[in-house]
């Protein structure tokens, strides 16, 4: 399918999939120039590791969970006023800031 855009350089991902979408240009033989991934898994990391990703965007989903409950127990003003929600944090992780491996 990507073989019908060849014009296609650059990659926003927001889902799963990231490996499959870089075989699909070494299968095309088309380069990408930038490949940002969304999530720090696995795959991710391993694609970062070898390369392929460019860099991926990180942010806590607990963290964002509990901001995103914070905020409506506040609005229900089941909060104190003076209670503070914490923002979100996002991360760029790319292969010159990758975590050491565990």
């Amino acid at each position: 399918m990507i073989e019908r855009y060849p014009d296609i350089c650059a990659v926003y991902s927001s889902g799963g999939g990231n490996r499959a979408i870089a075989n699909a240009f070494d299968a095309a033989g088309l380069p990408c120039s930038v490949f940002v991934g969304h999530d720090l898994d696995e795959d991710n990391l391993d694609l970062l590791r070898r390369g392929r990703l460019s860099l991926v965007i990180h942010h806590e989903l607990r963290r964002d969970a509990r901001s995103a409950c914070q905020l409506i127990l506040k609005h229900q003003r089941l909060l104190p006023p003076s209670f503070e929600v914490a923002s979100s944090t996002i991360g760029i992780i790319t292969p010159f800031n990758l975590p050491e491996p565990v």
